[in-house]
């Protein structure tokens, strides 16, 4: 090929600065694709019947010192002001599953012709106008925590065929809880309990919902279908409670799964986030900022290695068993580190 050097990392990151994280898509999808011919996607639909695209934005690099045109900025009580980048994380979720299917990220970043910064929401849209047809087609419904939960979005998901369960709090919704709360004093919500798990661990699982409910004031609110959840141990107190607005009309037959399925949110935070964070990936990390693409391509591709690592768990059999046995995604690393350490390479 005519290569008489190896490039040095910077060589490498000064190239990269001109790749837009976009270019990955194929790559993203390909393994997608692939995973889905062997039948490893469907083993992510839950009971609920769709495949559930969770939504959740972070934080990745900062600084005070450094920044590009793809940093995020706020000022600091000291006076000093902060850069930073900012991206939101779709993955496929199941209600019981520990692996999670990332997808390509979207950068939360200054957009052309806009004057105020840009946010998750807008992020969000981006990313499921360029991706939505994509999904679409595998039945999907969006998670996403309050944030998502307002009319405009809610409307914006459904344009992309797609169902959504997002969190949903009183306090961002009061219109709603007032017609919940009068519901409930005249004993007109729907009601379900079950118990789930086994022995010590056995938990006893309260539903209450209700179809058909103004999303907002004004009459030109969008009806929406509310469930709640509350989930006490055997010792009768209260472990987790949250409610949920969805486009998913409630059932005695479907109300457990709904909720199970809006829980499985906090995935994307904990499967998804914690693991890219904390478990070898370190997306907080400044591996090159650049003044261009950089930060946010090398972010892609650390998650791009995060799905690949998934498939390879999932698909194969020897690769699951060394790295249950290894214990940990770092030691992993670590000892795939000190093996290639002693590799003699001739030429590349």
């Amino acid at each position: 090929m005519g290569i008489d050097r190896i490039p040095g990392e910077g060589v490498v990151r000064e190239q990269l600065d001109y790749v837009a994280p976009s270019e990955l898509r194929g790559s993203y999808e390909y393994l997608f694709q692939e995973m889905k011919s062997l039948g490893l996607v469907e083993g992510f639909r839950p009971k609920l019947g769709k495949m559930l695209l969770a939504l959740d934005g972070t934080w990745t690099i900062r600084s005070e010192k450094k920044c590009c045109d793809h940093c995020l900025s706020k000022s600091l009580s000291s006076g000093a002001r902060l850069y930073y980048h900012s991206v939101i994380t779709p993955c496929f979720v199941r209600p019981g599953r520990s692996e999670v299917l990332s997808l390509l990220p979207e950068a939360i970043m200054p957009q052309d012709g806009e004057e105020k910064q840009d946010c998750e929401l807008n992020a969000a849209k981006r990313w499921l106008t360029a991706h939505g047809a994509t999904y679409a087609p595998l039945d999907v419904a969006v998670l996403g925590d309050d944030l998502y939960a307002h009319q405009p979005f809610c409307a914006f998901v459904q344009a992309q065929q797609m169902d959504f369960i997002f969190v949903c709090k009183p306090q961002s919704h009061k219109t709603l809880y007032e017609e919940v709360e009068l519901m409930g004093q005249n004993q007109m919500l729907q009601t379900h309990q079950f118990f789930e798990g086994q022995a010590a661990k056995r938990q006893r699982v309260e539903l209450r919902y209700m179809n058909q409910l103004p999303i907002r004031e004004g009459k030109d609110a969008m009806a929406v279908n509310w469930i709640e959840m509350r989930v006490f141990d055997r010792k009768d107190q209260l472990v987790y409670q949250n409610a949920f607005i969805t486009s998913i009309p409630i059932d005695l037959h479907n109300a457990a799964a709904i909720a199970q399925a809006g829980r499985a949110r906090w995935k994307v935070e904990n499967e998804n986030l914690n693991t890219l964070k904390n478990q070898g990936y370190h997306i907080e990390h400044s591996f090159g900022h650049g003044h261009r693409h950089l930060a946010n391509t090398l972010l892609s591709l650390n998650i791009l290695a995060f799905l690949l690592h998934t498939f390879c768990f999932l698909a194969w059999e020897k690769f699951r068993l060394i790295w249950t046995k290894v214990g940990s995604r770092k030691q992993f690393f670590q000892h795939i580190c000190t093996l290639s350490s002693y590799m003699t390479l001739q030429s590349w």
